[in-house]
Order: structure tokens, then sequence, then C-alpha cells
């Protein structure tokens, strides 16, 4: 009997934690893209590659996040981020480029060098 209720626990646990797939509808998209074209310059709507756009969501607060990447760009390092309501409204958006720091600063070795 206990390990059933264990075994329902841990089952119930797993369920619960999966990852769920975030529906992005043409009309999200759509939604997305007017915005974006309404209130950035053309040149600028111009570098957006939306065909390797991808969203997320966070079903308790009614947002979406997505991440928009820039055409001839790496995703990883250049991208758009947008937080949308679940229609496609903009809430605020930040463009994103992450540089890797070259310097050779030993800020962690403690003074003997260790």
């Amino acid at each position: 009997m206990k390990n059933s209720v264990y075994a329902m626990l841990l089952a119930l646990l797993f369920f619960s934690c999966k990852k769920q797939e975030v529906n992005t509808t043409p009309n999200y998209l759509e939604q997305v893209q007017a915005s974006l074209r309404d209130s950035l310059p053309l040149e600028t709507y111009n570098t957006f590659d939306f065909s390797r756009s991808s969203a997320s969501g966070i079903d308790s607060l009614h947002i979406k996040i997505l991440r928009i990447p820039l055409t001839g760009k790496s995703i990883a390092t250049d991208f758009l981020v947008v937080r949308t309501d679940e229609t496609g409204h903009i809430i605020a958006g930040r463009f994103i480029s992450i540089v890797k720091d070259t310097s050779q600063h030993a800020s962690f070795l403690q003074p003997d060098g260790r």
C-alpha cells in the first residue's frame, strides 16, 4: 500500500514537471510582426529572421517570451527578446548582444597566485 502511494506521488511529480509546448499560432506571430513594424524603423525591422524565432510561455502569468534572431547572426549571441500577452500584443522588448569577455584578468586568484 505504501509503495503504491509513493509510486502515484512520483508519477504525479513526473507528469507535472514535463515541458509544455507553447502554441504559437500564425495569428500570434502576425500580431507580433505588426507591432514591431509599427514601432521600429524599417531598416531595423528588416533585420529580423522570424522563421527562426522561438517562443516560451508562462501559463500562470498569461505571457509569452519570443526570441527573434537577427538575419545573418547567431541566435545564441544576437537577438531581440519580447514579452507579449497570449494574443501577441507586445508588453516589453530588448535587443540582446552577448559578447565574450576576452580579458585576461585573474580576479578569482588569491594574492599568492593560487
